[in-house]
């Protein structure tokens, strides 16, 4: 049953925004926020310093607006999806009132952040999306002039709008996004990258071991992204790839001239190569038996088939490499992995062009867990191709649409 929530405009108090109605057919709430829609929601006359501020924060982070500006009865700020579009829902007594300036810039540019970085507000996506905006606050305060001490400062309330992730992750996300947009502003867009095998390329973006170790399977992709012009469109087409199969969370490394894309570590089946479903899918556990059957179950009682994990790393480069048969990976190393990159995309690289030069290769690295082992082992060679890795887990077919 479709839920129908109409923006009630109230002229009897203030003059009207406009003539009609809104109407917003099955919102999609902000599903990784505390705060819900009142039940009756109410459109007030606009804020001229909350449009401003608005305007400032798309202007100083190039982006263009993508959703309707609302001051209504909710309780903070909240972006919204329906079926006419997106909308940033805001309370213009709290902003103006109740809270300081940079909580206020804060408050604004993640729902901003939600919405230019076209997340879809679902479940699935709740803990990558979060921090993407986060970093996007970060990115904001930057270019609005605000000090990296001042961040601390930043309500507890923002942490606290998501009950699933820690203050402390968020606040991260928030400086990692400040630090770049600091370093992206003080050196040139190539002066910081090194030429060595470790390290920071540039501030707040870790350079990914290069080469690589030696992975368990792997792909050539490059044809996929042909007449693409730069790096930031290959980026896109990625994650368009492994979003519509459930990869949301994923971290980015430098390499010289390019990128390297992580996925978090995820269980699939052995020996198909199909992905496990959710949410065993991306437990450290072993899944033995995803749905009941007698069968199943007493065939688990006497039995312990290894639990098979993968991570697909993607890199993007025009320089020759082959991989380094000395450097050892483990699967801690490799969880390690999504803990340790950067959460957004560099625009610095992002701007880098995609030349004919320039090859765009997954690596697989598998590993096996048995029963009772808490380590997960390297299982290379895989059993499977490298094609049959991306083939089964969607990720060719998904590549193959532009």
């Amino acid at each position: 049953m479709k839920t129908l929530l109409t923006l009630l405009l109230l002229g009897a108090t203030m003059p009207l925004f406009s003539q009609d109605s809104l109407t917003l057919i099955e919102p999609r709430l902000p599903a990784y926020g505390s705060f819900t829609l009142p039940e009756r929601l109410y459109a007030f006359q606009p804020n001229t310093d909350i449009e401003e501020l608005v305007d400032t924060i798309l202007r100083r982070t190039g982006y263009q607006r993508n959703f309707t500006l609302v001051a209504a009865n909710v309780s903070t700020v909240m972006p919204v999806i329906a079926a006419e579009g997106r909308y940033l829902l805001y309370n213009q007594v709290y902003l103006n009132f109740q809270v300081g300036e940079t909580d206020r810039l804060a408050l604004l540019a993640q729902a901003v952040g939600h919405h230019v970085l076209n997340h879809q507000l679902t479940e699935p996506r709740r803990r990558s999306e979060v921090l993407q905006a986060d970093a996007f606050v970060g990115l904001a305060l930057f270019r609005l002039g605000v000090t990296e001490t001042a961040l601390d400062d930043i309500p507890v309330l923002i942490g606290q709008s998501n009950t699933m992730l820690l203050w402390e992750d968020r606040l991260a996300a928030i400086k990692e996004g400040f630090v770049r947009a600091r370093a992206y502003a003080t050196v040139q867009p190539h002066a910081a990258y090194s030429s060595g095998t470790e390290g920071n390329a540039l501030e707040g973006l870790p350079e990914f071991p290069f080469p690589p170790p030696e992975a368990s399977a792997t792909r050539e992709l490059t044809t996929f992204f042909d007449g693409f012009p730069n790096l930031g469109d290959v980026n896109r087409h990625l994650c368009f790839a492994l979003e519509s199969h459930g990869y949301y969370e994923r971290r980015y490394y430098y390499v010289k001239n390019g990128f390297a894309l992580v996925t978090a570590v995820e269980q699939f089946h052995h020996p198909g190569g199909e992905s496990k479903a959710e949410p065993g899918r991306w437990s450290a556990r072993p899944v033995r038996q995803e749905s009941f059957s007698l069968s199943g179950y007493l065939r688990s009682l006497f039995t312990a088939d290894p639990a098979y994990y993968r991570v697909f790393v993607f890199i993007v480069t025009p320089e020759t490499w082959a991989p380094d048969p000395d450097r050892t990976l483990t699967g801690e190393v490799a969880s390690k992995w999504l803990r340790g990159g950067a959460i957004t995309f560099p625009e610095e690289i992002g701007e880098m062009p995609f030349t004919s030069s320039h090859k765009v290769t997954a690596l697989v690295y598998e590993f096996i867990k048995d029963e009772g082992i808490n380590e997960m082992s390297t299982s290379r060679p895989s059993d499977l191709d490298g094609r049959t890795h991306l083939l089964q887990a969607g990720l060719l077919e998904a590549l193959n649409r532009h």
